[in-house]
This record gives structure tokens, C-alpha cells and sequence, in this order.
């Protein structure tokens, strides 16, 4: 094709996009085939319809795979089902949501990336977030199980844990615990799962020498996918390090992101971390548009 011809073509929207993905939409399914509970891709651009997915989730559990053909899968309409039956999402490489999905009942999801490729990942943009109404349901992420939590006390307990992973359930307001004098989160060596979701007004006020302040004082572990939004984090003492997210990094930060105010008297601050020794900041920047 001349080059005149494949601009004109471009511009007419008649060169197919490179990009491969199975999208669950409010469009009619298509290029998806559906047996004994396995939805897969059959082509490069797939659709599969979101309340065809609601209807197969009420009768049993379902996988939905985007093949080698399709390769990622994207969610771009809000799902919810009530059902006690799991959702699988079985990506060929990368899983976007961009819309929530909701598990309303006592149901369970499965979250596969690089199921034949490598690079991929799960990310959340826009209003994408996860939201499970009951914290005894099975939430597993490339074959690892975690913990469901929806208040900060719960976290406490769990995420000093070495190995443990933990994922918060629900966007959660702190406005209503008033102001933390140390970090509501001492040390992390887990995970801690944001699935998205959003920590809210979160003060801490912290008046003491050689504090590590942030919402987490000290990660080790990896903190990924998660919002602190307007919060208000201070260190008043000699020698602090404060962060928006954690004081003193030494592990990973991915996929996140804070607002609000941070600010100390003492040595370091940042709005992520307040010092990054040997750790790691990925993909982590403003709020999601």
C-alpha cells in the first residue's frame, strides 16, 4: 500500500488496529464462544457482553480467557453478580479495568496475568476499582490467596506478617478515626492489594524523634494499586522521614498514588515515600483520570 493510500485508510478507519484484546462491554458479544463455563476469544478484536457474563455468573463459575488470539482483556462496563460462583479472568498477557466490578454476594475472583506471555500486569484506570461486600470470599492473584480487609485496624494486624497478602475490599474513610500519632501501618512485609480502591482523608500527626511517617512507616513488602487522597501527614520531630504512602521505602510501590499534604521538620519527605532506600517506585504518579 502507497503511503498516500495508507494515511487516507487511516483516516478513514479502515486499517485494523495492531492491539488484540477481549473486551467485556455493553456491546453485543462478539467473536467470543461460551461452553461449559469458558467464555473465550476467537479473534483479535472480541466482545463479550456484560450482562450475558452477569447471566452465565447466576448459574455457575465462569472463566473467561483471551487466548493467544486476543491476548488482553479489558473491563469497560460495571459487572456485579450476588452469586456464591467465582469469576476467573484468564489473560494471554495484561487485564485493564476501567469500570468496577463488584462481588456482591459471597462469590470469588481470579485474577491470571501471562498466562503464555510475559510483561503483562493488572492495572486499574478511570473507575476501575474491585469491591467485594463479603470479606470471607476467595480472592486469588496469580495463584496466590489473600486476606480481605475493610478498615485499617484490620490491616494492622495482618501486613507485618512476612509472606502474607492482604487486599483492602472497598475504598474506606479514616476521617471518622481522627488523627493517627504514629503511622496506622508500622511495617510492611507482605503485599498490600489495593484493587484500586481508594483511603481517604487519612491524618497523621506524628510528634516524635526518628519517626518513620507515612500510612505505612516502614515497607519492605510491596504496596501497589491503592489511593491515599486528601490526607494530611506530618512528622514534628527531629529526624523524621515522611511520605504520603510510606515513610521509608526499601520494597515496592506500584500502580499508586496520593493527594493531599505532606510535610515534616525533620530530615526527608515525599509525596510517595519519604526516603526510597533500595526500593522500588513504579508506575506510581497522579490520580487516574
Amino acid at each position: 500500500m502507497k503511503i498516500e493510500a495508507l494515511v487516507a485508510a487511516l483516516l478513514l478507519g479502515t486499517v485494523a488496529s495492531a492491539h488484540a484484546d477481549l473486551v467485556i462491554s455493553a456491546k453485543p458479544t462478539q467473536n467470543v464462544t461460551c461452553s461449559a463455563g469458558t467464555c473465550t476469544a476467537t479473534a483479535q478484536q472480541a466482545v463479550l457482553n456484560v450482562s450475558d457474563l452477569a447471566a452465565l455468573l447466576a448459574s455457575g463459575d465462569v472463566s473467561v480467557a483471551s487466548a493467544s488470539v486476543a491476548q488482553d482483556i479489558e473491563i469497560d462496563a460495571t459487572l456485579s453478580w450476588v452469586s456464591p460462583n467465582r469469576l476467573t479472568l484468564d489473560a494471554y498477557r495484561a487485564i485493564s479495568f476501567k469500570r468496577p466490578v463488584t462481588v456482591a454476594g459471597t462469590g470469588a475472583l481470579t485474577i491470571t496475568t501471562n498466562d503464555g506471555a510475559t510483561g503483562g500486569d493488572f492495572v486499574f484506570s478511570g473507575r476501575g476499582h474491585v469491591v467485594f461486600w463479603d470479606l470471607t470470599s476467595s480472592l486469588i492473584i496469580n495463584g496466590d490467596s489473600y486476606l480481605l480487609v475493610k478498615k485499617l485496624s484490620d490491616l494492622r494486624s495482618l501486613i507485618g506478617i512476612p509472606g502474607h497478602s492482604v487486599a483492602l475490599a472497598d475504598n474506606y474513610n479514616a476521617q471518622k478515626k481522627g488523627v493517627y500519632r504514629k503511622s496506622p501501618l508500622k511495617q510492611l512485609y507482605g503485599t498490600l492489594e489495593g484493587l484500586g480502591n481508594v483511603i481517604s482523608n487519612l491524618s497523621v500527626s506524628d510528634p516524635s524523634r526518628f519517626d518513620l511517617v507515612g500510612l505505612v512507616g516502614d515497607n519492605r513488602g510491596t504496596i501497589r494499586d491503592l489511593g491515599v487522597t486528601n490526607e494530611t501527614v506530618s512528622g514534628n520531630g527531629d529526624k523524621n522521614d515522611v511520605g504520603g504512602l510510606a515513610g521509608w521505602n526499601e520494597g515496592t510501590i506500584q500502580n499508586c498514588y496520593t493527594t493531599g499534604t505532606v510535610s515534616t521538620t525533620g530530615f526527608n519527605v515525599g509525596g510517595l515515600a519519604g526516603r526510597n532506600e533500595d526500593g522500588a517506585i513504579i508506575h506510581s504518579t497522579r490520580p487516574p483520570p
